[in-house]
């Protein structure tokens, strides 16, 4: 079943959540991504969302990519 659960190991309201995606184009995608975040911060109170930028790279902090 999707949604949220009755059971959950930390406390969301104190979590910050990312979502980062790699690969190419997908169909769908952004609404996936969409409904992600939705479920974070709706149905589980998460405070914080953030997107991650270039997939895997957008992690690494050494990549000299800039930070918006």
């Amino acid at each position: 079943k999707a949604g949220p659960r009755k059971t959950i190991f930390f406390d969301p309201r104190q979590t910050t959540a990312a979502v980062v995606t790699c690969g190419g184009l997908s169909p769908g995608l952004n609404n996936g991504i969409r409904s992600i975040f939705l479920e974070l911060t709706e149905n589980y109170g998460v405070p914080r969302v953030l997107g991650i930028r270039n997939g895997y790279l957008g992690l690494n902090p050494e990549s000299g990519l800039e930070r918006l």
